[in-house]
């Protein structure tokens, strides 16, 4: 087989791996986690240009098979995760919006309305 074949297969494996752990829960853990991701996803992209330039074997062209049912668990994964992301600061944001209310309930509009003197006008 071809060692290009075998590192993307490797590098996706590792991926697919990773991605089937949760998402951590402490911010550290987590940035770590997603450093990890962004790691494996460059190391592929560096590795598929490579995979036009050399002639592939049948055994080459099984495992690529097998990197492409990987490759669509992994796209499904990383959208999964995506959204929990999303929703994570999504959450984080109504957060902090509620605290500044709760800090400063007289900030912003009010509730009740506006009065109109009118004899002013």
């Amino acid at each position: 087989m071809n060692s290009v074949v075998e590192d993307l297969f490797t590098v996706t494996e590792k991926l697919h791996s990773l991605l089937l752990q949760p998402l951590p829960k402490e911010d550290d853990q987590r940035d770590g986690y997603i450093d990890e991701v962004e790691k494996l996803l460059s190391e592929r992209q560096a590795l598929i240009p490579a995979l036009g330039r050399v002639t592939l074997t049948a055994e080459d062209k099984e495992k690529g098979r097998e990197l492409v049912a990987l490759n669509q668990e992994i796209e499904q994964r990383l959208a999964d995760k995506q959204k929990q992301i999303k929703t994570d600061i999504n959450n984080f944001k109504l957060k902090q919006k509620q605290n500044r209310k709760y800090d400063n309930p007289y900030d912003g509009p009010t509730l009740e309305g506006a009065f109109f003197d009118k004899r002013s006008i």
